[in-house]
């Protein structure tokens, strides 16, 4: 345990002595001091001293909501997710190549400590990047939260797991490169490339998702449609042939046919192109399935942070507060876009931690597992 400790110590003064670390924490200080600059009124938002009236008011999201979803889709979505990671993936891939350069591995391995538990020691202490700079931006954040938006909330602590986690995917992968090429460089890339892929991938499940629910929009109104208009050609064949006044004459009845069969064929072609969208997004999902999904890993945030009934309650105010044009266009034409949009929100949160956090913990254990395997049995 001494000798542990030593090494995660020893990792530590490493870290400090990196200027990305520190230029890392300056920049989520700046975030926060962002946060503390913005806040929102009865006007709309407020940048410092100065108002910016705004649809977007007190009397449709409360301070504390407001903060948090800046916290949840910008602090976490945009600054941790690509600034804060980004600059840690850069910053860490040059532990394991400097740790395994001349000089350096053989006075570590002269230590009585066996090597897996020497390279996983290595490997988690290079974790305390993240887990210092998220620290430090979730506890500031915190407090400016409380003290502007006057709720205390320590569900933002969660992030810090949440975030060092979804780093780990991408670290994992660069210490299994870093440890077989001995190369800083190679680390960079395949981190980068992993996380690069992986977000194309993510991208298309997304996408394709959409697709494939908007298809089933208009599948279901196509056979709604072909029932409507069966009954209606029932209903007059049977007039028709009772000899009822008002009946329809037989190139009526021919019309309602010719219009049924349209809209099988509408439906039928609906059908098709469901199946094809379906057999795509599949094979996307399968390739997602041996990949990390850090995506939806950072977005547990915003699901722990916010409910699905004030991100419902937002949106329903925010169309109620639209003018009367904004929402005739919607009536028209944003129909069908806005539920699509909540069949895809629900689709996603359906989606099991197994999935998300398990594929990926699987993913990042074997290259885990692999690198301590090649470290334990290279000769230095």
């Amino acid at each position: 345990m001494r000798q542990t400790l030593a090494i995660l110590i020893d990792s530590y003064r490493d870290l400090s002595h990196r200027k990305l670390f520190w230029i890392s924490i300056v920049l989520s200080l700046l975030v926060v001091l962002i946060f503390a600059a913005l806040g929102i009124n009865e006007k709309g938002i407020v940048i410092l001293w100065f108002e910016v009236p705004m649809v977007v008011n007190t009397t449709i999201v409360s301070e504390s909501l407001f903060y948090k979803v800046l916290f949840a889709n910008f602090g976490v979505g945009v600054w941790l997710a690509l600034g804060a990671v980004g600059l840690a993936v850069v910053s860490t891939a040059s532990i394991m190549p400097d740790f395994l350069a001349s000089g350096t591995v053989e006075l570590s391995l002269a230590r009585p400590i066996a090597r897996w538990r020497l390279f996983l020691t290595r490997y988690f202490a290079g974790l305390l990047f993240v887990v210092l700079q998220v620290t430090v931006f979730c506890v500031a954040s915190m407090l400016v939260i409380g003290i502007r938006g006057k709720e205390w909330l320590p569900g933002i602590l969660l992030a810090i797991p949440i975030v060092t986690l979804a780093f780990s995917f991408l670290y994992s992968l660069s210490v299994l490169v870093g440890t077989i090429t001995r190369s800083t460089i190679a680390a960079v890339m395949a981190a980068a490339g992993l996380w690069f892929v992986g977000g194309m991938l993510a991208t298309a499940d997304v996408v394709l998702l959409r697709a494939g629910i908007g298809n089933q929009i208009q599948y279901e109104r196509a056979q709604k449609d072909v029932e409507t208009r069966r009954v209606q050609l029932d209903a007059e064949t049977k007039r028709a042939g009772s000899g009822e006044a008002g009946a329809k004459n037989e190139q009526e009845l021919k019309e309602l046919k010719e219009r049924l069969e349209r809209s099988e064929r509408d439906a039928e072609g609906e059908k098709r192109d469901l199946n094809n969208i379906d057999r795509w997004h599949r094979m996307i999902l399968t390739a997602r399935l041996v990949l990390p999904k850090t995506g939806e890993t950072l977005a547990l945030v915003e699901q722990a942070m916010i409910s699905t009934a004030e991100m419902e309650g937002l949106f329903q105010s925010n169309n109620r507060d639209d003018g009367l044009e904004a929402r005739g266009r919607r009536a028209r034409f944003g129909a069908r876009e806005q539920e699509i949009d909540n069949r895809t929100r629900r689709a996603m949160a359906d989606r099991s931690l197994a999935w998300i956090i398990g594929t990926s913990l699987m993913f990042e254990f074997f290259c885990v597992a692999l690198a301590t395997w090649i470290f334990s049995r290279r000769d230095y």
